[in-house]
């Protein structure tokens, strides 16, 4: 019995943490989440190791520490690879690649202007 009182408690905590973000899931700062999380899905296709790094790093030091903050991330992360790959997209040219993560990472330094506490 416990066990199953347990897991209610984290599937109500689950949801409603999805409904705050379901209020919000317009906001800028969830779409440069997703952003990222796309482009991470785009870089694990191409092998652009260095790039993934980037993008977890500064995430890292931007993101308050909220699950959900970093569940959103990797729901679109798993999305973007699983769909550039079913797609069989061609892998962006390296540069124009790290362009695009540069701006991202702008727009999340944007957005999340305070570093978050380590």
């Amino acid at each position: 019995m416990p066990l199953i009182l347990g897991a209610g408690i984290v599937l109500a905590q689950f949801f409603l943490a999805g409904s705050v973000f379901a209020a919000d899931r317009d906001s800028p700062q969830l779409a440069i989440i997703k952003y990222l999380g796309a482009l991470n899905g785009v870089a694990m296709q191409c092998g652009q190791l260095a790039q993934i790094q980037r993008i977890k790093r500064a995430l890292v030091w931007r993101l308050p520490k909220q699950r959900a903050l970093g569940a959103l991330y990797d729901a679109e992360s798993q999305r973007s690879f699983l769909a550039f790959a079913s797609q069989k997209e061609r892998c962006p040219d390296e540069t124009d690649f790290a362009t695009s993560v540069a701006i991202g990472l702008q727009q999340l330094t944007e957005q999340f202007p305070q570093e978050s506490e380590q």
